[in-house]
Parts: structure tokens; C-alpha cells; sequence
């Protein structure tokens, strides 16, 4: 059955509560009711009220599994929800899955579990106008000579039995409220950790916190972030701060979605996918120049490799700026070796590239990137592109996204039933899709909502893909580019060379 926002569900009055090892829960009867209610039938042999240890571990396992992943997520009132949670538990615990840390900790109140808690910012990147042109010069430099070398620690594994999920979610428009509480009934689960930003500038957090679930399960947080719009700086600082916050919690990946995001498989499909791939990273990146291209000249297919200008930015302190006159030196850079990429920034990333991302050594790189006038779409490739050492790589699989002549500049077209076809032959491939909405994508949704909570096909493993995707070669290819107007300054560089050999 489609699962429906949880403003649409009439909830059962609680009963009275009982008291276990698992707390306060709700008469056994009355959970089934609820349950059935809603469209999910379980097993009736099973007693929902009795301890973790008397709870048989593959039906706990088939049932949560089989709908949604999440009994608390759609759950109602006080005792149901409690009764929902501590039957996530009892799978998690009979199952051999430890929750500690990521559910257990105290990391909820910090952030803010009334949702107006506001999400602290690491240092912040500072460029004034009248210090554009030295800070530019000085941090292209600094870039050019090389970035900080991935850690040389012993690789970790290939694939691990149960990833831990961390999502960072980002709303700003009340009218989405009912998708991602939809959204939230597929993905949550009480093993993943969950933090959702909210742009303070556009919506009240309060209005999201009241929305889910209530009282919010342990290991989700509500947080107030800084208003950032596209494109500049200001907006990679903030999805930054938000990685910065979860490291608090223990996890394998982090998923960065938005409120116009939906997945396309169940969560435990996903979990499997990537308990296959610990080491790669899902990122839908496009060298700016590849390897072996027809031509050596700098691609142009993309609008913003063609602006030359430069922004400053410095927090919430002044409105970013575009300044003209000022060119940015991509072409210099790209002489000395240095690669560019786009990248859209939804994405999965793991802990270890998270890590390197927040370290405040690369701080001459953001301020370098966060004076280009698409810093939000060439963040995350140009650093992929440039570390030294990287040992991880990047997966096959992406975001479900449809580019149309109707599609505004910087966001795609809004997904509808036509696009069905397209999602489902060649579904494995994609992770989540975007956009949608409750309208046009209303019967979509419903498909996609049957889709999930339809038992699928393992997911394929990390190389099952590479024969309808090139982005298993993004590293071989990519290639720093030696574009006509830089002809000029090849035997420079070339005498260069020689002197030092």
C-alpha cells in the first residue's frame, strides 16, 4: 500500500498502556488494529508486546522490512509510537545491529529537538571586494602547489555487512512539508541518523518539527540554518556545516537530499547496494576536459565554464557579489595542473571524503572556490579531481534527473507519470530522483510508493553498471585542460619543465 502523508491518517484513540522490557506499549490487540488500518498486515503469530528476546528476529525483520523499514515513522500517538520504536529495536537487536551512537546519544538535544537550535558554522570563508584580487592570486597559489595528501592509513573494506545511513536533508517551503514527511515515512529507520536543515530565512523550523513524528525519534534533528541562495559560496558552507554536525555520530555515508527528493528503492535495497561499495562515493561528476577528446580546447557545453567573473562573499555579512572586472584564473590554474569538474550536490559521500572536506587545511581551496560564480556546482568534483592520494572512488549509480527545454536554468523538470517508463527500465541504476511534488507528481509517487514497498532483486554489485555509465573512468579521463588560448603558454611551460629535469 502507498504510504500517505501522516496528516492524512485518522488515528486510533491510544489503550491503555501495558508495561515491558521494551516499556510503555500499547495493547497487542490495538497495535494489530492500527496496523491493519493503515494497510500493513503483519504476521499474527507474532506478539508485539513481549520483550526483544521473545520476539521471533526474522519475522520482526520481514515485517518492519516488508513495510517501509520504519513502524515509528508511521506510527501515531505517544504509546503507539512507542510500541512501534521499541519493535524497531527488537529486529535491530535480534539481528545483531547496535543503534548505540547513532540513536543513543544525547547529539538530539544539542542540535535542537524543539527545531530552533541553529547549526553552528565552521570558519567561515571571507572575501571582501577590496581584498579580491590579492586573496584570489594568493589562494590560486596556494592550490596550485598541491592540496593536503589523502591520510596513508590502511584502506578499509570493500564491503561491510549493515553501512549506517546518514541523511542531511534540506527544506525551505512549508507547501513541501506533507513530501517530506512522506519521504521521511521510506528512508527512516532507528539505526540511520537524520538532520534536517531548515533555511531560517524562508520557513519557521517549528513547522517542520511539528510535522514528524512525535515525539521525534531519538536519532533525528531539526536545526535552523542560514539563508543561502544558489550558486555561491554561502550555500557549500552551510551543506559543510551540516556534514561537520553529523560527524558527531557515527555512520558510513551520508546522504544529501532535498525537499523536491524521493527514493526509488527501499532502504534496505540501498543499504545493501552500498554495503557492496564502502568505498566509493555517488557523485554525478563531468570533467570540464577529458583525456583524449577531439579537441583541446576547454568544454563550453556548460553555461558557467563560460563566466569569467569572480563573487565575494563573507557569511551573512553581505549579499554575495559578482565583480566583472575581476577575472577568475581558471586558465592558469588548469596550466599548472589543476582540474575542474561539475557536480550536482546531491549525492552520497562517505565518512572518510567528509572528513577530508571539513579539515580546515583546505581552507585556501574553498576560499579559491568559493570565488567562483558557480561554487555550488564545482565544489565537490574539483576537489574529487585534485587530492592527492585519493584512494576511494565514485559509483555508477546517481539521481534520476530530466533535463527539457521548459527546465529553468538550474533545476530540472518537475517529474510526472510520464517519466515512469524511463525510471523503471533502468531503475538499478538510479538511487533517488528528483524533482517532484505532491502535484504533478502525484501519480508518480504512487507508483514509486508501490515500487518501494515491492520486494526487489539484490542490488548489483559495484561493476555491474560500467557499460551504461562512464563515471567509473572519471579519474583516468579527467584532465586538466590545454584550451587554444593558452597555446601561447606551452613552451614557457615546456623550458620550465626541461630546467627542472
Amino acid at each position: 500500500p502507498a504510504l500517505l502523508p501522516l496528516t492524512d491518517y485518522s488515528w486510533p484513540a491510544p489503550a491503555p498502556s501495558q508495561t515491558s522490557a521494551l516499556g510503555p506499549v500499547m495493547a497487542e490487540q490495538d497495535l494489530h488494529r492500527w496496523l491493519q488500518g493503515v494497510g500493513a498486515v503483519p504476521d499474527p503469530s507474532v506478539n508485539l508486546a513481549v520483550a526483544p528476546s521473545a520476539v521471533a528476529a526474522e519475522q520482526v525483520r520481514t515485517f518492519t522490512v516488508s513495510h517501509g523499514g520504519a513502524l515509528s515513522a508511521v506510527a501515531g500517538t505517544g504509546e503507539l509510537r512507542a510500541a512501534a520504536a521499541a519493535l524497531e529495536e527488537a529486529a535491530a537487536a535480534s539481528a545483531g545491529v547496535t543503534t548505540e551512537g547513532a540513536a543513543a546519544r544525547s547529539w538530539q538535544e544539542e542540535a535542537g529537538r524543539a527545531g530552533t537550535a541553529s547549526l553552528p558554522s565552521q570558519e567561515t570563508v571571507c572575501v571582501r571586494p577590496h581584498d579580491l584580487r590579492h586573496t584570489l592570486a594568493e589562494s590560486a597559489d596556494a592550490v596550485a602547489r598541491g592540496l593536503p595528501p589523502w591520510p596513508q592509513t590502511t584502506p578499509g573494506p570493500m564491503e561491510v555487512d549493515r553501512p549506517v545511513l546518514a541523511y542531511l536533508i534540506q527544506v525551505a517551503f512549508q507547501q513541501k512539508l506533507p513530501l517530506v514527511v512522506r519521504t521521511f515515512g521510506h528512508i527512516y529507520t532507528s539505526e540511520d541518523v537524520f538532520l534536517y536543515l531548515v533555511d531560517e530565512k524562508l520557513m519557521n523550523p517549528k513547522l517542520l518539527r511539528r510535522a514528524l513524528p512525535s515525539p521525534l525519534p531519538r536519532n533525528v534533528a531539526v536545526m535552523k540554518a542560514r539563508h543561502a541562495g544558489y550558486f555561491y559560496w554561502p550555500r557549500v558552507q552551510v551543506l559543510i556545516d551540516g556534514f561537520a554536525k553529523l560527524l558527531e555520530q557515527p555512520w558510513d555515508f551520508v546522504i544529501h537530499l532535498s525537499e523536491s527528493d524521493y527514493p526509488i528503492h527501499s532502504v534496505e535495497w540501498l543499504r545493501h547496494t552500498l554495503s557492496k561499495q564502502r568505498q566509493n562515493n555517488f557523485v554525478n561528476l563531468a570533467p570540464r576536459c577529458v583525456k583524449g577528446s577531439r579537441t583541446t580546447d576547454p568544454s563550453q557545453d556548460w553555461y558557467w565554464w563560460k563566466q569569467k567573473g569572480t563573487v565575494t562573499s563573507c557569511g551573512q555579512q553581505f549579499v554575495p557579489r559578482q565583480v566583472g572586472v575581476v577575472h577568475y584564473p581558471m586558465d592558469d590554474l588548469e596550466r599548472r595542473g589543476v582540474r575542474f569538474g561539475r557536480a550536482t550536490e546531491w549525492m552520497i559521500l562517505t565518512r572518510e571524503l567528509v572528513e577530508y572536506a571539513t579539515r580546515p587545511s583546505l581552507m585556501d581551496f574553498k576560499r579559491l572556490i568559493g570565488m567562483h560564480v558557480a561554487s555550488d556546482e564545482i565544489f565537490w568534483a574539483t576537489l574529487l579531481l585534485n587530492i592527492p592520494g585519493f584512494t576511494q572512488g565514485i559509483g555508477n549509480q546517481i539521481w534520476f534527473v530530466h533535463w527539457s527545454s521548459s527546465s529553468s536554468g538550474h533545476s530540472p523538470e518537475t517529474l510526472s507519470l510520464k517519466h515512469w517508463p524511463m525510471i523503471h527500465g533502468y531503475r538499478k541504476q538510479f538511487l533517488f530522483l528528483r524533482k517532484v511534488d505532491e502535484g504533478t507528481s502525484a501519480e508518480l509517487l504512487q507508483f514509486l510508493d508501490r515500487a518501494i514497498s515491492t520486494p526487489e532483486d539484490p542490488a548489483p554489485g559495484p561493476n555491474a553498471l560500467l557499460s551504461h555509465n562512464s563515471h567509473h573512468s572519471w579519474n583516468q579521463t579527467a584532465a586538466a585542460c590545454l584550451g587554444a588560448e593558452s597555446a601561447g603558454h606551452l613552451m614557457p611551460l615546456l623550458r620550465n619543465w626541461l630546467a627542472a629535469s
